[in-house]
């Protein structure tokens, strides 16, 4: 197992050194490879493009629209992400940000949060690990190597019930919610797991096209991503978080 922040996080070892304790993959027997290479593919694929992301959506007359924002191409996943020492996972952070201004047409009214979305690759941490979901606005630039702006969150964090997963399960977890975000705004998303105490969360990704990038962050401190950080930059390879969001404007 990897220590890394990256896919395949059942392991402590991980393609790239990130210290120590790295972002990795393994499979879902906790094995990594030595040489830093994933056990196997599990990394998620993400839609090529350009922009801040995609959506896709319904309505109807003068109802609301639901649409879904995504930046992959798909949410199969083929791989786990998270800064892990073998089985154990520590706290880990990941984002997404969406530029609502920047969907087609632009979102200028309230956008309404009622779904966060994300990909669990492999979790035995039940009772033990709580992972949530928040979103809000983000302030600075988006689309960098890291997020170095202002994260200003609307409401609370909501526990995700996520169920124990091992590998080529590809759970997808809803949380559902209602959290209103300002039109034309920012959007981000954090998908937080705390650290395990010998067990494991690691989120669903594989190694497909994104049109933006998805960010881990490792604010304990063993991984070394002190500020959300492209998790590709940190894998060295294309590896793509599933996270998405659905709502209503």
């Amino acid at each position: 197992m990897r220590c890394l922040l990256f896919v395949a996080l059942v392991g402590c070892a991980q393609a790239g050194a990130l210290g120590s304790n790295n972002l990795g993959g393994a499979d879902a027997n906790g094995n990594s490879s030595t040489d830093g290479s994933p056990v196997d593919a599990y990394v998620r694929p993400d839609a090529p493009g350009s922009g801040s992301g995609s959506g896709s959506g319904s309505g109807s007359g003068s109802g609301p629209t639901t649409i879904t924002l995504d930046q992959n191409s798909t949410d199969t996943f083929s791989t786990g992400v998270g800064c892990n020492n073998k089985n154990v996972t520590y706290k880990n952070e990941f984002y997404r940000v969406f530029d609502l201004s920047a969907q087609n047409p632009p979102i200028t009214t309230t956008f309404t949060v009622t779904k966060v979305s994300f990909g669990v690759y492999y979790f035995n941490g039940a009772g033990d690990i709580d992972v949530t979901a928040t979103v809000g606005t983000y302030t600075g630039t988006a689309g960098g190597t890291t997020l170095t702006g202002t994260f200003s969150p609307v409401g609370s964090p909501t526990m995700a019930n996520v169920p124990t997963t091992n590998e080529g399960d590809d759970n997808t977890v809803d949380v559902a919610m209602s959290e209103p975000i300002t039109g034309s705004s920012q959007l981000y998303v954090e998908i937080q797991a705390s650290a395990g105490d010998g067990d494991g969360f690691f989120i669903g990704a594989n190694t497909q096209s994104e049109s933006e990038p998805g960010y881990v962050q490792n604010s304990s401190g063993e991984c070394g991503q002190a500020k959300p950080t492209d998790l590709t930059s940190v894998e060295g390879s294309q590896t793509s978080l599933i996270i998405r969001v659905t709502g209503t404007y």
